[in-house]
């Protein structure tokens, strides 16, 4: 029998949907979506057919209602949306795996959370939370079953460093289509060695390759591009635990994730003079606007911020350094942001910073 299941990368990308942010300005959809693509390369190997629910490219956030008429009216045997959790929106100590199922008794959506929840806890190496009821949207409307899962904690100093790593995502994912596969009654297949090691180790097992070639291991740095995006891309655990192995490896010194150090690392790994350039370009920049190379500085700053670090963001992107977030401010950082490739939402978050500065 050919199965079909139909699932989603939870919310939209790239300011799409208010909030749904990590701390430092990370989509959630992003995590999503890497865990979401996994689950999909897993279960067409399964013989499964899938329908994706949600924009797949992440601009615009699909209303839930569109979400699960699609899911409806194509027949899905089974559904399953794609979360990663939030707390108070600022960082702290939670952490842990939660799957959702609708209110009431829905045995057949439990009997897939049961096959699905455990794989991911493990895929995660987090806290267990449990299997949950709650009359959410995506698992009310569906008339297959279906579950909502929360991979973890996006707020949580501790979820955070997994949910950083593309590895452990792209683990959760196939964890995901070997629950559904198992919900299916299919023969559950092994992972590829690659994809199986235990994720509370991928910082030690990420850091060695350093050690050697850096054009074995690294690919070409992209001009405007942070130190986490790069190390993601390369494939790479991005934790601050690893990336200050990996300057100390490479002869960086006191390394405290600023501007002038990441682009250093990123030209040591990659190995790229065009880097390089972009470090001294960089230099000269703040030098002539009279700011500093400094550390981004742990908040998002948007319209309605003030302070000296607005000073900076003007002076950069050249309108008055009145210390006040405007509308005009909004304007020149947007444009900013659509010269240098990044998602221009006027806001000004790590990789904005890290750009700039």
């Amino acid at each position: 029998m050919a199965y079909k299941v139909a699932i989603d990368a939870g919310h939209g990308g790239n300011g799409s949907t208010p909030g749904k942010r990590t701390p430092a300005g990370e989509y959630e959809w992003n995590f999503n979506n890497t865990v979401v693509n996994a689950a999909i390369a897993k279960m067409k190997d399964y013989g499964i057919t899938v329908l994706r629910t949600d924009d797949a490219n992440g601009k615009t956030d699909v209303p839930l209602k569109t979400r699960t008429d699609k899911a409806n009216s194509w027949g899905a045997d089974a559904y399953v949306s794609v979360h990663h959790n939030a707390n108070t929106g600022k960082w702290g100590d939670w952490t842990g795996v939660e799957t959702y199922t609708y209110t009431g008794s829905q045995p057949k959506s439990e009997k897939l959370a049961k096959a699905v929840h455990p794989r991911i806890v493990s895929a995660m190496g987090l806290r267990d939370r449990g299997t949950k009821k709650a009359n959410l949207h995506i698992v009310r409307e569906t008339k297959m079953p279906a579950i909502l899962t929360e991979g973890g904690y996006m707020d949580s100093n501790i979820d955070i460093k997994k949910m950083r790593d593309n590895a452990v995502l792209r683990k959760q994912g196939e964890a995901i289509a070997d629950g559904v596969a198992e919900y299916f009654g299919i023969k559950v297949k092994a992972s590829a060695k690659t994809e199986t090691a235990a994720p509370t180790k991928t910082a030690t097992a990420t850091a060695k390759p350093a050690k050697s070639s850096s054009a074995a291991k690294y690919p070409a740095a992209k001009s405007g591009e942070g130190i986490v995006d790069y190390l993601k891309r390369a494939g790479v655990d991005s934790s601050m635990a690893n990336r200050k192995k990996l300057a100390a490896q490479h002869g960086i010194s006191g390394y405290s994730g600023t501007a002038s150090q990441n682009t250093q690392l990123i030209a040591k790994l990659s190995g790229s003079t065009k880097a390089a350039s972009a470090l001294k370009k960089a230099a000269s920049t703040a030098k002539a606007s009279g700011s500093s190379i400094v550390p981004y500085p742990g908040k998002l700053i948007r319209k309605g911020s003030k302070g000296k670090d607005v000073g900076r963001i003007q002076r950069a992107v050249g309108v008055k350094a009145d210390n006040d977030f405007g509308p005009a401010t909004e304007a020149a950082v947007k444009a900013y942001q659509k010269r240098k490739g990044l998602s221009a939402d006027g806001i000004v978050g790590p990789a904005t910073w890290n750009v700039m500065f």
